[in-house]
């Protein structure tokens, strides 16, 4: 239930005779030993006061630009406008997705999140489990939402969060120190506490986004958290958006533009944003398997500007996803995954890679003309190729194996890259990269009878074949008696092999 916290008696009162009919807003303002909020609720066409007909609440948490002393703030002052504000709330108060919105404003100069106080927004993920007190100010917005609860005819069970920048940071944040307030949340380009996203985050399902290529809030800062709270067994949908910086908020938040399938692309058929935020009920949600130590994710970055393998405490940043483990010109007998555990999964390279004399280097490439960060195979069709041999899988195991593509290039430069993976099958993969452009994805590949998957990377039509990072995900499942249960792991739902019907 949700808890009063701070609330007077008169703040709910006032609030709950302000608010006589559906498709009304209502200013308030809460006060408290904490301070005072203003803030603003918003009740759609088809809130019911009374009755069995309770509906479901978002609660926005605001960026750093639409922060101030008053709610107009939030739509934008100082000659900009505010153009994902509003597509929000056309969806929540007049589309198919309505409920109660509840918008407070943290106040001029004033974070969600204490590690971003000062404007540190360069943060992105840290690991603070304990350390850190929550922002008064996300304390006050917490008390405010209680408090809206309380005073509304509302389903409990249903209650979400989301919100851009600094709220991000809020979102994930107030979902750590929360969970059990929360059916589902949505933060954009923001960042968190990895050891809360391993650990409670784990049942509250949570969508969220980034510019690939964010100058000012790391887009690794996303990227870290998504990582952590799947291998914390959550439910994860991540909008990883190419050639995209600190914006594209108004899309996230426009219905049917990304959805499930297609995440990280328009034109998809599955759920879009609220179409997935409001299928999710606290009450029935659960959290999926943890992955154990050795049995972790592995994430794999190649590139330069190290010169160590293994570095499983390495964060990548600018065109890397994640890294955590980092190959240079040798190769690794060990892997580690992302608890530092040792899996005995080992990875060795073959093949010609560069255009300087077909050299073994993983790091910058082309000479010292581009200092790129991504390993290459210059070709054709038939020309030079990266093999990567990864060896010392569970022959009984299925794995998921993403790839991200990324090329570091100029704007508008296309390369045409092409994955085979061999295993207990072979699947072939093509991805035009462009700008940073994000995953391909095998799902629930099976190693050879020897627990070994071999990859080839090359380039189509004479372009380069990039291969930035490459994530292999262990698929949990049930034991045979619990087919019905199968859990969910990585970007979607993955099938054991025996009920692949292609095996």
């Amino acid at each position: 239930m949700f808890a009063f916290k701070g609330l007077t008696v008169v703040a709910a009162l006032a609030l709950s005779q302000a608010v006589v009919n559906a498709g009304t807003s209502v200013d308030s303002t809460y006060n408290s030993g904490l301070g005072s909020m203003v803030y603003r609720v918003y009740y759609p066409d088809n809130y019911q006061a009374s009755g069995p007909n309770k509906t479901p609440v978002v609660l926005y948490l605001h960026s750093a630009a639409e922060r101030g002393d008053s709610i107009a703030q939030i739509f934008g002052g100082g000659g900009w406008t505010n153009p994902w504000i509003n597509n929000l709330i056309n969806e929540t108060q007049h589309g198919t997705h309505q409920a109660v919105l509840v918008m407070p404003q943290s106040g001029a100069w004033q974070s969600w999140n204490s590690m971003t106080n000062g404007d540190n927004w360069g943060v992105g993920s840290y690991t603070n489990a304990t350390a850190q007190p929550i922002n008064p100010r996300l304390q006050l917005a917490v008390n405010v939402l209680d408090t809206v609860v309380a005073a509304s005819n509302v389903n409990t069970n249903k209650v979400y969060v989301t919100g851009p920048s600094m709220g991000g940071y809020g979102t994930w944040d107030i979902v750590g120190r929360f969970p059990e307030k929360f059916a589902a949340a949505a933060p954009a380009a923001g960042g968190g506490n990895l050891d809360l996203g391993k650990t409670v985050m784990g049942s509250t399902p949570i969508w969220s986004y980034h510019g690939a290529t964010d100058p000012l809030v790391p887009a690794s800062g996303t990227a870290n958290m998504y990582f952590a709270h799947k291998q914390g067994g959550g439910s994860s949908v991540i909008s990883y958006i190419a050639g995209v910086g600190h914006d594209g908020f108004d899309k996230f938040y426009q219905p049917g533009y990304y959805t499930t399938d297609k995440p990280q692309a328009t034109g998809g058929t599955g759920q879009d944003l609220y179409e997935w935020m409001f299928s999710k009920d606290r009450s029935t949600n659960t959290a999926g398997t943890p992955i154990a130590p050795g049995k972790a994710q592995i994430v794999i970055g190649f590139g330069g500007g190290s010169t160590s393998n293994n570095r499983s405490s390495y964060t990548a940043n600018g065109a890397h996803f994640i890294a955590y483990n980092y190959v240079e010109a040798t190769n690794i007998s060990d892997l580690h995954d992302v608890n530092n555990a040792s899996t005995g999964i080992s990875i060795t390279r073959t093949g010609n890679i560069g255009a300087s004399g077909g050299t073994n280097s993983l790091g910058p490439v082309l000479g010292d003309v581009l200092p790129l960060p991504f390993a290459h195979a210059l070709g054709t069709p038939f020309g030079q190729q990266m093999t990567f041999t990864i060896a010392g899988l569970d022959p009984q195991q299925d794995y998921r194996i993403d790839i991200l593509g990324t090329a570091d290039a100029p704007v508008g430069v296309h390369s045409l890259s092409r994955y085979l993976l061999t295993g207990e099958i072979a699947s072939t993969k093509d991805i035009d990269v462009v700008n940073n452009k994000t995953f391909v994805t095998f799902d629930a590949f099976s190693p050879n009878a020897a627990g070994q998957m071999v990859l080839t990377v090359s380039g189509l039509g004479g372009n380069f074949g990039y291969l930035s990072n490459l994530v292999i995900t262990p698929v949990v499942v049930p034991e045979p008696t619990s087919l019905a249960m199968i859990v969910a792991v990585g970007f979607g739902l993955m099938q054991r092999r025996w009920t692949l019907t292609s095996r």
